[in-house]
Parts: structure tokens; C-alpha cells; sequence
């Protein structure tokens, strides 16, 4: 966007806020109107079992029907967040999408029928959503600088956080395996327990302080991270 396209944007922008602060008949109470939340991609999720990728657009998911991979296509886009959606977990028995939306912490849809999701419940985190994986009825997001947050989404209309884990830096990503957590935190992969969710803790950790660990992922006795150099 140039400058003059953004200036014209703002300005309509202002204004759209300032007729919706005189429509209630008070400029200091002002009210969201409407909004367009699609931009740039952080997510996407394939379910090959379905036909469907979720395709998280800036604070909204796409879902597309690929059942036909020369020919996907738009199917719903009804997924709204109010935050930038940053990472998508997917429990393939309950049909339920989690999304890790930054402002908005994670939020719970039934895309059972995948052409109308449901928006169930959402659990507000202190930070912004990073990454998200969930086991056992748990989601655990990788929450920045508020560390591990381990939260019971035994059920989705009101999922409640009940353990969490402080990094001395902010945790970008997670995996879970065998009740073991594998999180990033810029400059460590750390290994937490999390056997009993309400209370994880540390049980050992590989530095690299030349580099910077962004992503982690296992496999079956291996954890993978990828470093930023």
C-alpha cells in the first residue's frame, strides 16, 4: 500500500469511527461497525482425511475444500478473531479447530459441518499466542513472554487454563509426546513434564546461544528445531 492509498484509508477509516461514535449519539463511545480481517498467512493446516486446509489469514481463517488439489475453493470464511492468527491445531475425532490468534489467545470452532463453523469458547492468555498442540484434552500454547500455558479444553465452551511454565525468554513453539513438552524460547529447545499439567516442570534443556530457536517438532524418540541464524 503507498502512502496515498494509506492516507485515503485512514482517513475513511476515522471517518467510518467517527459517524459510528455520532449514529450512538456519543463521540466518546465509540463502537466496532464492521471490519475486513484478511491478510498476510501465518497458518495453514491440511486435514487430508476431509478435503480441507484451514488457511489462517491475518485475524480471520479460510477454510477450502481440496478434495480437488489442481482445483481447491473457498468454502466459508467465517472464522473471524479479533486478533492475527498465528498458529491452527486441528482434534480430528471431535472436528474441533483451535486457533492461536495473538490478541484474541485461543479460541474453540466446531467445523464439523465445514461449511458453517461454530465459535464454541475462548481462553484469553496474558501474552500473544504463538503455537498451539493439543493432547489428551489439553491445548498447550507457547504464549511469548508468559511462558507455557497449559490449558483443559475438556470443554470447549469454556476452556480454562490450568498449568503453566515460565522460560526465562519467550516461547515461540511447542510439541507434545509421551506427556513430554518440547518448547523454544529463542535461545533453548527446554524439555518440560507436563504428567501433571497443573503443576510442569523443567527436566533438561539444549542452549545454543549463536543462534536463534524459532520451531520445534517430534518424532518418535527425536526432536527437531529449526534455528534462525
Amino acid at each position: 500500500m503507498n502512502l496515498r492509498r494509506f492516507a485515503r484509508y485512514a482517513a475513511l477509516s476515522a471517518l467510518g469511527l467517527l459517524l459510528t461514535g455520532r449514529a450512538a449519539g456519543d463521540s466518546l463511545n465509540l463502537r466496532l461497525a464492521g471490519e475486513w480481517p484478511f491478510s498476510g498467512t501465518m497458518a495453514v493446516l491440511g486435514v487430508p482425511s476431509r478435503g480441507l486446509v484451514f488457511y489462517g489469514s491475518g485475524g480471520g481463517v479460510y477454510v477450502l475444500d481440496a478434495t480437488d488439489l489442481t482445483e481447491p475453493r473457498q468454502i466459508s470464511d467465517a472464522i473471524r478473531t479479533h486478533g492475527i492468527v498465528c498458529a491452527l491445531a486441528y482434534d480430528s475425532t471431535a472436528k474441533l479447530l483451535y486457533v492461536a490468534a495473538q490478541q484474541a489467545g485461543l479460541e474453540i470452532w466446531d467445523v464439523a459441518d465445514s461449511t458453517q463453523p461454530l465459535f464454541l469458547g475462548a481462553c484469553r492468555t496474558p501474552w500473544f499466542p504463538a503455537a498451539v498442540t493439543v493432547v489428551n484434552a489439553c491445548a498447550y500454547v507457547a504464549d511469548r513472554d508468559s511462558g507455557l500455558r497449559i490449558i483443559d479444553v475438556s470443554n470447549p465452551a469454556a476452556p480454562c487454563e490450568v498449568g503453566r511454565y515460565l522460560a526465562p525468554n519467550a516461547v515461540l513453539d511447542v510439541a507434545v509426546s509421551n506427556r513430554l513438552a518440547y518448547i523454544t524460547d529463542e535461545v533453548a529447545v527446554r524439555v518440560i513434564d507436563v504428567v501433571n499439567p497443573h503443576c510442569p516442570y523443567e527436566l533438561g534443556r539444549w542452549d545454543d546461544t549463536l543462534n536463534w530457536a524459532f520451531a520445534v517438532e517430534v518424532r518418535v524418540s527425536y526432536a527437531y528445531e529449526v534455528w534462525s541464524f
